[in-house]
């Protein structure tokens, strides 16, 4: 028995193969056409749609069409990790967007899905640039605690950890990772990389220090005081002249020729 799709159906397909072949733009035309019938569409057909419409914008670095188009997916599915995440990576990365937005969204994904490490690294690196410290630290620890033998997210765990000022907990980490892939050179990249910051680091301060000691500086230089008095309505020096230093003699030697 066959079953003949809905137009939604369809271009939801047609939109999915679409995306996965690269064509978003033809993608985001049809996805667009589908977020306009929300109200006539079922909900899972429309959350779909303006799901893969805000990641779509998201790529293209279009924060404000893809927080529109997320909000509206969210409200299809309020309890959904994945949305709250991408609205937090859209709201932080828009500048006119206020940075409690993505805290709370940042927050509440974490809530729904406390052991998802990405959300954890993520959350840190917004944390540290907003200069929240302890923030940034405790999601780092618990994405270590969580453990992983992913390089990719140990290299930002790592990387986190050495932006916040905790070398040696990176350096555990890392050493910990080495320790258990010792054949894996992606491992070994990753211990190398954390010696080279270090290394940079300490050369950058000290750097820093030798160009502020070699800057010049300018001594005072004390003035002696005059002494001076009043002379038939004039003002007069009194003090003594200065020492003067007598003639140096520079010595002359007279070669005598000796008699042949």
């Amino acid at each position: 028995m066959s079953r003949t799709l809905s137009i939604a159906d369809h271009l939801l397909s047609v939109g999915r193969r679409l995306q996965e072949h690269g064509q978003t733009r033809e993608a985001a035309q049809i996805f667009g056409r589908l977020a306009g019938l929300t109200q006539t569409l079922s909900p899972a057909v429309a959350e779909e749609a303006h799901n893969r419409l805000g990641q779509i914008y998201l790529d293209w670095n279009d924060t404000r069409a893809a927080r529109r188009h997320l909000t509206a997916a969210l409200a299809l599915h309020p309890n959904c990790a994945h949305y709250h995440y991408l609205l937090a990576l859209a709201s932080a990365n828009d500048e006119h967007c206020d940075p409690r937005r993505a805290n709370l969204h940042y927050r509440r994904c974490l809530e729904l899905a406390p052991e998802q490490i990405e959300y954890l690294c993520d959350y840190a690196e917004f944390a540290l640039n907003q200069d929240q410290i302890g923030v940034a630290v405790r999601a780092l620890r618990k994405a270590a605690q969580l453990g992983t033998d992913d390089p990719d997210l140990l290299g930002r765990i790592a990387r986190g950890f050495r932006r916040a000022g905790r070398t040696q907990e990176a350096a555990d980490l890392l050493r910990a990772a080495l320790f258990r892939h010792a054949r894996d050179r992606r491992f070994r990249q990753l211990w190398q990389r954390h010696q080279f910051e270090l290394w940079q680091a300490a050369e950058q301060t000290s750097r820093r220090r030798r160009s502020s000691a070699a800057a010049p500086v300018i001594l005072p230089m004390p003035r002696r005081k005059k002494a001076v008095r009043m002379f038939r309505s004039k003002l007069v020096r009194t003090d003594p002249p200065e020492h003067l230093k007598g003639p140096t003699i520079l010595p002359f030697h007279l070669h005598r020729r000796e008699a042949t």
